[in-house]
């Protein structure tokens, strides 16, 4: 059996049977697929090194919106989670998906919406500070800027998606 050891120096043991499958579910998560190979191979296996596998009940809700909070990021492996937005439609997003990104960067670091388990899943949590302190040490700093511009896309890219549902939610009706 081989051993992986965090940079916070807990140790877990996986198989790597299990870490096979963990790598093949993080390749998986559609916003990787703007990498190329050999970097998105590297940002799994550095997500792999820090993260902690946790199992997640139905109806835990992982993030609170408007909260401010240091409980750390996740990479939905399986399962599906509903994302609810005060004013906005509930958003189902199934595994494999990035969670929480949006904090990260937002100016007071609040949470922008509060997530609940649906269906019992499972679920890779890291801290981004960390991610990012390893992230500098195995990428040469093109690489990190490119993986820092994908992640700012994908935040920012939903969060237009919420202002493009207010605005049908609120633009008055046309006369015909």
């Amino acid at each position: 059996m081989d051993t992986a050891e965090s940079s916070s120096g807990d140790r877990t043991v996986r198989s790597t049977d299990e870490l096979t499958v963990l790598r093949t579910r993080i390749l998986a998560a559609p916003f990787l697929d703007a990498l190329p190979p050999k970097l998105r191979d590297r940002f799994a296996m550095i997500v792999l090194w820090i993260s902690t596998v946790r199992s997640l009940e139905e109806g835990k809700e992982l993030y609170i919106e408007g909260c401010r909070d240091d409980t750390g990021d996740c990479l939905l492996l399986d399962g599906s989670v509903e994302v609810i937005r005060t004013g906005f439609e509930t958003e189902v997003v199934p595994g494999p998906s990035l969670l929480g990104e949006i904090q990260q960067f937002t100016q007071d670091k609040h949470r922008t919406a509060t997530v609940r388990v649906l269906v019992p899943a499972r679920a890779l949590t890291f801290s981004w500070e960390e991610l990012s302190e390893l992230a500098h040490r195995v990428f040469i700093e093109e690489d990190c800027n490119i993986v820092s511009i994908l992640l700012k896309q994908m935040a920012w890219g939903r969060c237009a998606e919420l202002f493009d549902q207010a605005a049908v939610h609120t633009a008055a009706p046309t006369e015909n």
